[in-house]
C-alpha cells in the first residue's frame, strides 16, 4: 500500500504559506478582546479603543434586541444552562417549539436543529451518502461529490469524509459548462451527482440557483447548499437567499443548511430537508444528532424569539433598512476594486492583493475608529487579499460615509 509523505499534508502546506502574514496580522490586527457591545455597532475593547464594527454578520442586530437576549433566560432555572444527554434519549420542548417555527420560515419543509454548520456538514455527508435517506436515493456506483472551489471551509474540511464514501471533484461553479461536464459526468459513470456550495459566498459571489436545480433535474442529482449568510437577509419571514428565489417552494432535490447565527442573531444551525421521513430518518441515524451534545438552552430559546420576530411584519422592515444601507455604500465607492458592487448582497469587498499591505490598511481603518476583517490567503488564493466589510441595517450612514471616505483615501495612493 503506497503512504502518503507528509509533504502532501495540504494543512502543513497552508500553514508554512501563510504563517508570515498571520503572525503579523495576529500582533496588529487580530485577537483582540471586547468588553463592551452597544447598539449602533459600536465595541469597546480591552485596550481602551471604541470601534465602529463592519466585521460581525449580525445583519439585523437581533443579537443585541432586549426581547432576544431576555428570552434566553426563559426556563435555565427548571432546566439548567444544559441538558446533557442526546436529544433521542430526552429533550425539552423548547427545541421542538423552535423546529416548528423555523419549519413555518423555511416554506414548510421539515427542520432539524444543529449546533452549527459544521457540524451539520459533518454529519449529514455520510447519511446522505448512504443512500439510504427517503428523498435521495443513490445509484450503484454511489455519490459524485461536485465542491465548489469556493464554499466554506466547514465544507471543504469534508473532503477526506467524501473521499471516503464516494468520488470528489472541486470545480469553479460560474464556469457553466464545467459544472454541467461534472453533473453529466456522474451520470454517465452510473453515480448520483451532488452539488456542495454556499449560496451567498462569504468572500463574494452567488450560487448559479436556476442552473443547479435544472442539472439535478436533468441529471437525477441533488443540490446541497449553505445559506448561511442569505438566512434571515432574503425573502419573506427570512427564509433566506434560496427558498426566495424558488419562489418559497422548497424542491425535492435540496438540502438547505441554514445559520441560526449572522441575520437570525442566536446561534446553532437549522437543516431543511423536503420531508418527515427524511427528518425521522435524520434523527435515527444521524451520528452528531445521535451522540454530540444539543445546543444550550439559552440558545434555543433565544432562537425561539428571533423565530417569532421573523414571523412578524418587522423583519421586512429590518431588510429594507439592511438594503438602504448596501445601496447607500454602493452609491460612495463607485470602483472596479469593489467586491460585490450592486449585488444585493450585504457583504462588500475591497480588493489590496498583497497580504501586508491589506494589514496596514486595516490598520490604519482601526486607528481611525473602525474595524473591519481581512481575509488573506488561506481563506482567498495567495496574493488576492481583501478587506471584508459586513453591512448591517443599524450601521449609521454617517459611519458608512466615513468608512468610505477613508477607503478611497487610501485607494488613491
Amino acid at each position: 500500500m503506497q503512504q502518503k509523505s507528509n509533504n502532501d499534508n495540504w494543512q502543513k502546506k497552508k500553514i508554512i504559506n501563510s504563517k508570515s502574514h498571520q503572525k503579523i496580522a495576529f500582533k496588529t490586527i487580530n485577537d483582540s478582546i471586547v468588553i463592551k457591545r452597544e447598539k449602533g455597532r459600536k465595541i469597546y475593547l480591552e485596550n481602551g479603543e471604541i470601534l465602529k464594527d463592519f466585521g460581525s454578520c449580525s445583519y439585523f442586530g437581533l443579537d443585541l434586541d432586549e426581547r432576544v437576549i431576555k428570552a434566553s433566560q426563559n426556563d435555565l432555572e427548571q432546566l439548567g444552562v444544559n441538558f446533557a444527554i442526546a436529544r433521542t434519549r430526552l429533550r425539552v420542548k423548547s427545541f421542538i417549539l423552535l423546529e416548528d417555527l423555523l419549519s413555518e420560515i423555511y416554506c414548510q419543509s421539515h427542520v432539524t436543529l444543529f449546533s452549527s454548520l459544521h457540524i451539520t456538514h459533518l454529519g449529514f455527508i455520510p447519511l446522505l451518502s448512504s443512500g439510504e435517506m427517503p428523498s435521495f436515493p443513490v445509484k450503484e456506483n454511489g455519490v459524485y461529490f461536485i465542491v465548489d472551489k469556493t464554499a466554506h471551509a466547514s465544507i471543504q474540511i469534508n473532503r477526506g469524509l467524501m473521499e471516503q464514501l464516494g468520488t470528489v471533484t472541486i470545480i469553479d461553479f460560474q464556469d457553466s459548462n464545467c459544472l454541467r461536464d461534472a453533473f453529466q459526468f456522474g451520470f454517465k459513470n452510473g453515480m448520483t451527482s451532488i452539488s456542495f456550495s454556499d449560496s451567498i459566498g462569504s468572500m463574494g459571489g452567488i450560487a448559479p440557483l436556476n442552473l443547479l436545480i435544472q442539472l439535478a433535474e436533468e441529471y437525477n442529482g441533488y443540490v446541497y447548499l449553505d445559506d448561511a449568510h442569505g438566512s434571515s437577509v432574503y425573502g419573506k419571514n427570512g427564509c433566506g437567499y434560496v427558498l426566495d428565489k424558488l419562489k418559497n417552494k422548497f424542491h425535492d432535490r435540496l438540502i438547505l443548511a441554514c445559520s441560526l447565527s449572522k441575520g437570525f442573531g442566536a446561534n446553532a444551525a437549522a437543516l431543511a430537508l423536503p420531508t418527515q421521513d427524511d427528518k425521522e430518518t435524520l434523527k435515527h441515524f444521524c451520528t452528531p444528532y445521535l451522540f454530540s451534545n444539543p445546543p444550550a438552552l439559552s440558545i434555543v430559546n433565544a432562537a425561539i424569539r428571533s423565530a417569532q420576530i421573523h414571523l412578524s411584519n418587522e423583519l421586512s422592515e429590518l431588510q429594507n433598512k439592511l438594503w438602504e444601507n448596501v445601496s447607500y455604500f454602493d452609491s460612495l465607492l463607485e470602483a472596479d476594486y469593489i467586491i460585490n458592487r450592486k449585488n444585493r448582497i450585504p457583504i462588500r469587498g475591497v480588493f489590496i492583493g498583497n497580504e501586508e499591505n491589506a494589514i496596514y490598511l486595516t490598520k490604519i481603518l482601526r486607528e481611525k475608529g473602525f474595524f473591519v476583517l481581512t481575509a488573506m490567503y488561506p481563506t482567498v488564493s495567495k496574493g488576492k487579499s481583501i478587506l471584508r466589510l459586513a453591512i448591517a441595517s443599524d450601521h449609521k450612514k454617517e459611519d458608512i460615509y466615513l468608512i468610505c471616505q477613508l477607503i478611497k483615501e487610501f485607494k488613491s495612493i
